[in-house]
């Protein structure tokens, strides 16, 4: 995938993210080149869920409308051990406040 410096499509550990629309002077992960250098990108490496440059599309929407679905579903697991059950509830957590905020059209606080 080429890199665009405003705009990259994000993929971390399996998840899509979204879209970062790279603002270097905001952004809190590492930059590739300097935040002055015009063809700067960020280290998607790093990037960080809590990004302000992270922008949401409605197709990002719906994939974690999906993950919840499959989470809720594996969650009422009642053979999964505690550990499976802390990490699903956590995921969970997170995944909602995502789209909550989306719905309300701000950022989530995570």
């Amino acid at each position: 995938m080429g890199q665009n410096a405003s705009l990259v499509m994000l993929l971390a550990l399996g998840l899509l993210l979204g879209a970062c629309v790279l603002n270097p002077a905001t952004a809190p992960c590492q930059l590739r080149g300097t935040a002055d250098d015009p063809l700067v990108t960020p280290d998607i490496d790093d990037c960080r869920p809590q990004c302000p440059n992270l922008a949401r599309t409605d197709r990002d929407i719906a994939y974690n409308e999906r993950q919840v679905a499959e989470l809720e579903e594996t969650h009422s697991n009642s053979l999964a051990p505690p550990i499976r059950h802390a990490r699903e509830r956590h995921e969970l957590a997170r995944l909602q406040a995502i789209l909550d905020a989306h719905r309300k059209g701000r950022k989530p606080t995570l």
